[in-house]
């Protein structure tokens, strides 16, 4: 009986655990499932970050493999890729991340002063969803404004300047999510159309760069999504491209003529999956 009782004294086996996938640059993580300006921002952050994460770390390992494989002029191989994939920059953007709730004009003269070089600061909201900020001087009128739409979770921004009555946008910025863990992107410049599966893997994107001219008012997407689906971007129309990215089974497809003729170079994602698992 002593025997039978030390055998059920044995210490009992720890639970067995579950540890959490590595974190990826390539995957979309979305946190903030608030229904306003601020929130919507950041899933237009996290999108772009896993589309960069996508596009970037692609290319730089496609790149590293053509140093390896070449002499000392690598840069001179046809495949080697040069541009900077960074469709989506903005100079005044993040200006918008201080539209926070209880922003109000007495505050923003503290707020903002650093960024208004000596110029009057006029700020007024919408319940945080519809935001201006003017900075004011003779003869010039430079305006952030920011719209949010809870019906479709869509954000745009705009930063205009008008000098001697006439204005110009100078950077426009329209995010729409389309459902189905799909969104579409358009700035002046530039346009993306990206999927995702439910883990946030992407799926397939198409990303342009125009070479001439601007996406105008009349392109908005913001007003009416209408138009917007997988046939929204049409890549075929080289001509009007200086840049065109797209990705599908699992392949990146990188086409520019932004030194010369066009160029095309595929990269297959799972030569180089490794790259994407973050440091912790």
């Amino acid at each position: 009986m002593i025997f039978l009782c030390a055998c059920n004294n044995e210490p009992s086996l720890p639970e067995p655990t579950t540890q959490a996938p590595p974190k990826r640059s390539d995957v979309l993580y979305l946190n903030d499932t608030s229904e306003n300006y601020l929130a919507c921002l950041k899933r237009y952050y996290a999108v772009v970050s896993a589309l960069t994460g996508k596009v970037r770390t692609l290319e730089e390992e496609h790149n590293k493999s053509v140093k390896a494989e070449s002499s000392d002029k690598f840069f001179l191989e046809e495949n080697y890729i040069q541009t900077f994939f960074d469709p989506f920059l903005f100079t005044h953007l993040e200006l918008t991340e201080k539209f926070v709730k209880g922003m109000n004009n007495t505050k923003a003269q503290e707020e903002f002063a650093q960024y208004s070089n000596g110029m009057k600061i006029d700020y007024y909201s919408n319940n945080a969803n519809g935001n201006v900020l003017k900075f004011v001087s003779e003869g010039t009128v430079n305006t952030i404004e920011t719209e949010y739409k809870r019906s479709n979770d869509s954000l745009r921004y705009t930063f205009k300047t008008e000098t001697n009555g006439t204005e110009e946008t100078i950077e426009m910025l329209e995010f729409i999510s389309l459902g189905k863990n799909t969104y579409a992107i358009q700035s002046t410049k530039a346009r993306c159309y990206i999927e995702f599966d439910k883990e946030g893997a992407i799926t397939s994107f198409e990303c342009v760069e125009l070479k001439d001219g601007v996406f105008k008012a009349i392109d908005s997407i913001y007003i009416t999504t209408s138009t917007v689906d997988e046939n929204w971007i049409d890549t075929e129309e080289s001509e009007i491209y200086t840049k065109i990215h797209t990705y599908e089974n699992g392949r990146l497809v990188h086409r520019e003529c932004t030194s010369g003729p066009w160029k095309t170079i595929s990269i297959t994602s799972a030569d180089y999956d490794s790259a994407f698992i973050e440091k912790s």
